[in-house]
């Protein structure tokens, strides 16, 4: 995934590798190729992940929080046919079982089985529609924040507070990087600053810094990793 972004940097790229191995070489490709247009890199490890429903998009009060969390798990084996329905799937979410049997090649009956068995290992988690944010009138905010001198009681307030708000969709956490990654889907800057405001005066004691960014162009968005 790469985003053209305002703040800080100038992109924000996800890259999603089977190991450390991998990553290492994608970024010594990458600074080899490209080193003379990068004046500054960060790089840090995503540990976990918080997503929640876009309840901003029915204007309704996050009263009971919905997450899904996702974090690194036992890694499960797939083969070749897997993988080219999973490919399939990451292009459209919405394909039918017989168009999926028909691409694929293989009985429409295998395809159920196939995919069961992949929502049960836990590899696919939903089924969900990309929303042009920009299109609906939302720009995409975020917040990286550092803590300091917290308590668990106090983290745990903290987080609460984040994921409480309809138009928090994803809390991030990195090894290496901030404490927490915050990402808001906002109509203007001024619903940030209202945010960022509230957010200070509940928790400025233990806010230690905080980096702002704002999305405006995606140049490349993939689930689905490709696989050798």
């Amino acid at each position: 995934m790469v985003f053209r972004v305002l703040g800080s940097w100038d992109l924000d790229i996800v890259f999603m590798a089977k190991n450390l191995s991998a990553f290492i070489a994608f970024k010594e490709e990458l600074f080899l190729r490209y080193n003379n247009m990068f004046d500054d890199a960060d790089i840090s490890i995503l540990s976990r992940m918080y997503h929640y429903p876009k309840n901003y998009l029915a204007n309704t009060k996050r009263d009971i929080i919905e997450k899904r969390v996702i974090e690194e798990t036992m890694h499960t084996q797939i083969d070749d046919i897997d993988v080219h329905i999973l490919s399939l799937l990451a292009s459209d979410a919405q394909m039918t079982i017989i168009d999926l049997a028909e691409k694929t090649g293989i009985a429409v009956n295998t395809v159920m089985k196939r995919m069961r068995s992949l929502e049960k290992s836990g590899i696919i988690l939903g089924y969900r529609l990309l929303l042009d944010t920009n299109a609906l009138g939302y720009q995409i905010n975020k917040v990286h924040i550092v803590l300091k001198n917290y308590s668990q009681e106090t983290y745990k307030q903290f987080l609460y507070y984040c994921e409480s708000k309809s138009s928090v969709i994803y809390i991030d956490q990195y090894l290496g990087g901030a404490d927490f990654e915050i990402e808001l889907h906002l109509k203007n800057d001024s619903e940030y600053i209202l945010f960022i405001e509230d957010l200070e005066k509940h928790f400025s004691k233990i806010i230690k810094s905080k980096i702002f960014i704002k999305f405006y162009k995606v140049y490349a968005f993939r689930y689905l990793p490709y696989m050798d």
